[in-house]
């Protein structure tokens, strides 16, 4: 029990540690001054930065999916009309705007993380099968013309900038709230950049 709550003392405190130094400037020496955690106690869980920053690839998607249950729209991909795909997606990207607003050392990691060279290859691949989450979405949407036929891998760089922004620039940074009616604000922003009319 004591060896988990280390280990994601020091993922939580690197994710911080992210928000607040970036990427580049994150070390080993500077989590080891935030979390009061010795480097070799750190060195004793992870080999280094770059397995911490791994790791947390598979930390944050397992977050998310606790958090959106991407199970439950399995049934939407397929053999639904437009107007209930269109619905459920807004709640699946609802559930995420208010994963992130909870959580916005997470988005932020996300959007970071994905040039950076610190990632593995096998790791791209992880990070790739969770955005599967709602690419399917994006792709049966596209297939029935509710929004724009471009790339699926843009169309979801897009949506998590425009999260990323409002949660990281507004709500952490302005100290604006994200009530419902701003959710659904944000949701209708993300929406008619999708929508191909």
């Amino acid at each position: 029990m004591e060896f988990l709550h280390t280990k994601e003392k020091i993922l939580t405190g690197m994710l911080r540690l992210i928000w607040e130094v970036g990427l580049e400037k994150s070390s080993i020496a500077l989590l080891s001054q935030k979390i009061k955690i010795s480097p070799g106690n750190i060195y004793y869980y992870f080999r280094g930065k770059e397995e911490i920053i791994n790791s947390l690839c598979f930390y944050c998607s397992d977050l998310l999916s606790s958090a959106i249950k991407p199970k439950e729209y399995e049934a939407f991909y397929d053999n639904c009309s437009i107007e209930i795909l269109e619905r459920e997606f807004k709640s699946f990207i609802t559930k995420m705007i208010i994963f992130y607003k909870n959580n916005p050392h997470i988005i932020n990691y996300i959007t970071v993380i994905n040039g950076s060279s610190y990632i593995k290859q096998e790791m791209k691949k992880k990070i790739r099968l969770e955005k599967d989450i709602y690419w399917k979405f994006l792709e049966k949407l596209k297939e029935n013309k509710a929004i724009k036929d471009v790339s699926t891998s843009i169309l979801i760089s897009f949506i998590t900038s425009v999260m990323h922004d409002m949660v990281v620039q507004d709500v952490v940074l302005n100290n604006l709230t994200l009530d419902d009616k701003k959710i659904d604000a944000l949701f209708n922003l993300i929406w008619s950049g999708l929508s191909s009319e």
